[in-house]
């Protein structure tokens, strides 16, 4: 779990940057892949700055990109997660290409609340992260979705280097159980 503090910290980091009118989300509960996820997650910031998004979001974006502290990313991922705006699955995607493996896992557990063909898509990038633990997670990730689109994402991660991640995805696509969307 992430300590409490960290969101004060994200918070803070809003106000000191001029936020005025911010309020907290409710509580949650409990190399050349890279590169290519680099490449596809890099597009959506522009947009919403160019959309009717709310200031916060458009800010909390901007901290996730660029804020040094890594733990004020992770919270930013996940109250972007929360904002409930049309861009949250792409602005949440874009940490994908952090350099901060702990970010990168905050993403993917963001996105799998989302059983999006979007956020699928995301989740299956993540599948080639350097970080055997992010592929664990995003492994974990699409067999709680459940989806044709995201069982099609394990039989890649069942070839995976790393043997947890292969023992999950061969976990995952042995129950019979697909989840209606």
């Amino acid at each position: 779990m992430r300590p409490a503090a960290v969101g004060w910290l994200a918070i803070g980091a809003l106000l000191a940057a001029g936020c005025s009118r911010w309020e907290a989300p409710p509580p949650r509960a409990a190399s050349k892949p890279r590169a290519e996820a680099a490449a596809v997650v890099q597009s959506p910031l522009p947009a919403v700055a160019a959309t009717d998004e709310p200031a916060d979001v458009v800010q909390l974006a901007a901290l996730m990109r660029e804020e040094e502290d890594p733990d004020v990313r992770r919270e930013a991922v996940f109250d972007l997660a929360d904002a409930g705006t049309e861009t949250d699955t792409a602005l949440v995607g874009q940490a994908l290409a952090d350099p901060d493996p702990g970010v990168r896992r905050a993403a993917v557990e963001a996105l799998n609340d989302d059983d999006s063909d979007e956020a699928v898509s995301y989740l299956a990038l993540s599948l080639n992260d350097a970080d055997p633990r992010v592929r664990l997670d995003a492994t974990e990730a699409l067999g709680d979705i459940g989806t044709p689109e995201a069982r099609a994402a394990l039989q890649q991660a069942a070839l995976d280097v790393d043997p947890q991640v292969r023992a999950a995805a061969v976990e995952m696509l042995a129950e019979p159980e697909l989840k209606a969307r």
